[in-house]
């Protein structure tokens, strides 16, 4: 048991000293290992692990102490076939994207920036030219472009080639492929949209550049509908062929990419998790009773709750069960998301969002429809 129940006017104390402000602060002591948790001392109290992510300035002074202690743990397998392994990054991703502990959504890229850079050798315009330069690299295993559009870039149609009017080419695939003869013609793009070259529902073969042609297997370009394990095979080739591919880049930035986007993409998900709980109030509520109680506690994480054993601190069973629930986390917000039942107009949702609510009486004798 982490701790014991508190009641809504008494304030947890924690070695976070949260006391219920949203964000919360990232409890990152920085080991070989990842995180240490590990029993106070004198000379290692927790507090001088915690720090405001959404106050820090420059990301380089956290990027770097996790360069530091990724490095030591990478120096003792001096083997050039040895994985890398970045523990300590992977949880000061995390830090950055966890919607209890994130920077701000237009600090996000300076941040991500800052640990790839950290984890390189190369220069910033090496490693920038070396990304935009990776869709396009010929490689053993093809795979469709999938270059996303972004507003003002050339995107190409070749009526002799595409499936439909909605199939374009980037520039660079286009220039590397051969249409003498077809009927072509160009565009600026919106943002979206991707490249189709190499996709064989998409494009016709011998219009894609030679880094995205399909080669190999009938069984890849036959498209069949009717084999249930189509997708399944598909999605491991398309592994397999991420794994060949991420060869072409450094070592270290391939590991550090890996974690930073994972990072990301864990992120996503648990946001589409969110909303799809949010659909149903008594699931909603469960998710709910865990997060408040959270941050309350000022603690993200499980292992957080080592250091506030014995204390005080709000457990989600106390008012799931029908006891006090803790107060509303300041600067915290939520997001209601009104679902379409397919029955009600849109009229019908309007009218119900402008009529007043009747809550139960006060003690002053008001309605409390205000």
């Amino acid at each position: 048991d982490a701790g014991t129940s508190a009641s809504p006017s008494s304030h947890p104390s924690t070695p976070f000293s949260t006391s219920g402000i949203y964000p919360l602060p990232s409890f990152l002591p920085f080991s070989p290992g990842g995180l240490l948790y590990s029993q106070p001392s004198p000379t290692n109290q927790p507090s001088q692990h915690v720090y405001h992510l959404h106050q820090i300035s420059d990301p380089y002074t956290l990027s770097t102490l996790a360069l530091q202690s990724d490095g030591e743990l990478n120096t003792n397998n001096p083997s050039p076939n040895t994985p890398i392994y970045l523990p300590s990054l992977a949880a000061l991703s995390r830090a950055i994207f966890h919607p209890l502990t994130g920077v701000p959504p237009n600090h996000v890229k300076a941040w991500a920036d800052a640990l790839l850079l950290t984890y390189t050798t190369e220069s910033t315009s090496t490693v920038a030219d070396t990304l935009k330069q990776y869709p396009h690299q010929p490689r053993v295993n093809h795979r469709p472009c999938g270059y996303v559009f972004r507003r003002g870039d050339i995107a190409w149609n070749c009526r002799t080639c595409q499936s439909d009017a909605t199939c374009v080419l980037c520039d660079t695939c286009f220039h590397n492929s051969n249409h003498v003869g077809h009927d072509v013609f160009f565009h600026r793009t919106t943002p979206g949209g991707c490249c189709d070259c190499g996709d064989v529902e998409a494009w016709a073969i011998e219009g894609c550049c030679p880094a995205h042609r399909p080669v190999g297997s009938p069984e890849a370009d036959s498209g069949s509908c009717d084999d249930d394990f189509e997708a399944v095979r598909t999605n491991l080739r398309g592994r397999e062929e991420s794994e060949e591919a991420v060869k072409a880049l450094p070592k270290q930035l391939a590991a550090a990419l890996g974690v930073v986007v994972g990072a990301a993409v864990e992120c996503c998900v648990m946001a589409v998790d969110g909303a799809g709980r949010g659909c149903d109030p008594s699931q909603w509520r469960i998710r709910w009773a865990e997060e408040v109680c959270r941050i309350w506690a000022g603690c993200v994480d499980d292992e957080d709750y080592y250091y506030v054993k014995g204390k005080q601190v709000y457990v989600p069973k106390d008012f799931l069960e029908g006891g006090d629930e803790p107060p509303f986390p300041q600067n915290y917000r939520l997001h209601l998301r009104l679902h379409n039942d397919d029955v009600h107009t849109f009229e019908e949702v309007i009218d119900a969002l402008h009529d007043p609510i009747q809550l139960p009486n006060d003690d002053d004798g008001s309605d409390g429809s205000d």
